[in-house]
């Protein structure tokens, strides 16, 4: 692969990540969203600030748990990603991938909100 297309690849991850927690995040009830994608020197940075319904504290709490335990496993990267675009029935295990295709996480958990900071590194 060349350099152009390897980061035509790393682009792709990084907005999948994305739009799988956004997916989730919509899922628990949330209807204030904000999004920041940063590209750094070194890595992708996700930030995501989201309120969620009360009621869906403990979808959120697996989410904290699934981000925060699960690391990245860059030998197994390529058959995860293909999982993501195959599995539409169901978010959680989705969400498993998604922790297996980022290398930091960060998550403060509120009463009814959350704020999430994810790094995929180059």
């Amino acid at each position: 692969m060349t350099e152009g297309e390897i980061l035509i690849w790393m682009e792709r991850k990084v907005t999948k990540v994305t739009d799988e927690l956004v997916y989730y995040l919509l899922r628990a009830g949330a209807d204030d969203l904000n999004v920041q994608l940063k590209k750094k020197e070194d890595c992708y940075q996700i930030i995501i600030d989201s309120n969620f319904n009360p009621e869906r504290q403990k979808a959120i709490s697996s989410l904290e748990e699934m981000l925060l335990k699960t690391s990245r496993n860059r030998g197994m990267e390529e058959q995860y990603w293909e999982l993501i675009g195959m599995n539409g029935n169901s978010y959680d295990p989705q969400l498993q991938l998604v922790g297996m295709l980022i290398d930091r996480a960060q998550v403060r958990l509120g009463e009814q909100t959350i704020h999430i900071e994810l790094e995929r590194m180059f």
